[in-house]
């Protein structure tokens, strides 16, 4: 009775232009003469139907990633907003700011490359200095239209050198630094004055010797004071002012105006 039942439901839900013929005459036509338009037009009821659940599912997923797209590009936004309150340079530095965010960080490798997205079209070039709200962040090394790669100051290969000064009580003591170690996940300068009076916990900044970078910008903290000389002077290690790994905005300080 329950099966009959079924079926004369099917048969009227998928032949209503048959109404007005009698009950067994429809199940003759749907169970013997037409069997497969009507289990097939089921089959495809019920396709439509599992279609169209896929086609719900897939705008819910793009909805959820549109929501997390916005977020993540309002944070980018306010983190690029702060940067640019925080990253106060020197009085009378006459350096210009590109603002740039870094799309890739290889920062847990030992050459420490970064790259950002800014390039040779939004005025950025090699050697220029990039720095943060904490301090100096590295250097550009290569430079393309839209992006750029520049060298973390903790990188293993960064030994060009930058003029820096120690401040201790009023008084500054001029020094380079001149690399990175990265077993001790400290900088290591050399200290021009050997009987420089110098403690732990000084702070290290550029000096702007040179004017390849602006004076005053940080560098990091000294750390440990050593008996080890070179034919620069004393040799001095700093903790870095910087969190490399956390590191995803920046500014690239473009040349003198």
């Amino acid at each position: 009775i329950i099966t009959l039942t079924l079926l004369f439901k099917t048969i009227n839900v998928f032949n209503p232009i048959g109404a007005g013929y009698g009950f067994f005459t429809m199940l003759d036509y749907s169970l013997f003469k037409n069997p497969i338009t009507n289990f097939k037009d089921l089959g495809k009821d019920f396709s439509n139907v599992q279609n169209l659940r896929k086609e719900n599912e897939k705008l819910r997923m793009q909805l959820a990633n549109s929501k997390a797209y916005k977020k993540a590009y309002e944070n980018n936004e306010i983190e690029l907003d702060t940067l640019a309150e925080q990253v106060k340079l020197p009085i009378n530095h006459n350096y210009e700011k590109i603002y740039a965010s870094i799309t890739s960080n290889d920062n847990q490798n030992i050459n420490s490359v970064i790259t950002l997205d800014q390039g040779k079209n939004n005025g950025v070039s090699k050697n220029q200095l990039i720095v943060n709200s904490d301090g100096v962040v590295g250097k550009v090394t290569k430079v393309f239209n839209n992006s750029c790669e520049a060298l973390l100051l903790n990188s293993a290969k960064n030994d060009d050198g930058i003029a820096i000064k120690i401040l201790n009580n009023g008084k500054a003591y001029l020094g380079m630094l001149k690399g990175y170690d990265q077993n001790k996940n400290l900088y290591k300068i050399d200290l021009y004055d050997i009987h420089a009076p110098i403690k732990v916990n000084d702070s290290v900044v550029t000096s702007g010797e040179g004017s390849l970078y602006p004076s005053g910008l940080a560098i990091g903290e000294v750390a440990k004071i050593t008996n080890e000389y070179s034919s620069n002077g004393k040799s001095i290690y700093v903790k870095p002012s910087v969190n490399f790994a956390n590191t995803r905005q920046v500014v690239i300080l473009k040349g003198k105006k």
